[in-house]
């Protein structure tokens, strides 16, 4: 059956579409990189980097924090470290998703972040947001009801990264143990695996 022009057109360009978006996708996957150079964890408060199967990611978080039972479900998984006076924490979370990135982009992916967020907390507001080429992916701090996350978000293919350091809102800020969430998040690496 000859489809008319118009739909013809039309259906040429959305496989052209898709494909463009698929390469720009797998681009994406190539470019999974540590978020800074680590650097000797031991000497700046952090344990060695290892790899930690659950998240899809090798870390290294502050020394002498406690970690927290996994947290998982069918499509995500969150590894937790609590500073030793429980105001601050250094996470991990692991997601899947739906569809490539390439194809529901990035601010989906962070508009469920929030909501889900919003949903546990009763409030989350982005309160700033950068994109960050060497991630790649975005730089943010997003307030809660109950906690102020500072996190990078590094989305590649059908998955995701969701890496933060956060503080309580309730309690005062130990500006050490953020600098050292901070540190580790930092120093996360998504991804890779040992070896590669």
């Amino acid at each position: 059956m000859m489809l008319p022009i118009s739909h013809r057109a039309w259906s040429c360009k959305l496989a052209g579409t898709l494909l463009a978006l698929m390469a720009a996708g797998c681009q994406c996957a190539a470019q999974r990189n540590p978020t800074t150079a680590p650097a000797p964890a031991p000497a700046l408060g952090l344990t060695a980097l290892t790899w930690n199967a659950s998240v899809l990611a090798q870390c290294d978080p502050p020394s002498g924090w406690v970690a927290q039972p996994l947290e998982s479900d069918s499509r995500h998984t969150e590894q937790l470290w609590i500073s030793p006076s429980t105001n601050t924490a250094y996470g991990i979370g692991h997601f899947n998703l739906p569809l490539p990135v390439a194809l529901i982009g990035i601010d989906r992916v962070l508009q469920g972040i929030v909501d889900d967020m919003a949903d546990k907390e009763k409030s989350a507001t982005v309160v700033s947001r950068q994109t960050d080429p060497k991630l790649p992916g975005l730089r943010l701090e997003i307030k809660g009801g109950l906690y102020d996350v500072r996190a990078n978000l590094i989305v590649s293919g059908w998955e995701g990264w969701f890496v933060y350091a956060s503080t309580s809102n309730d309690d005062p800020i130990d500006q050490k143990e953020l600098d050292l969430a901070q540190l580790a998040r930092d120093h996360t690496v998504v991804g890779l695996r040992p070896g590669q």
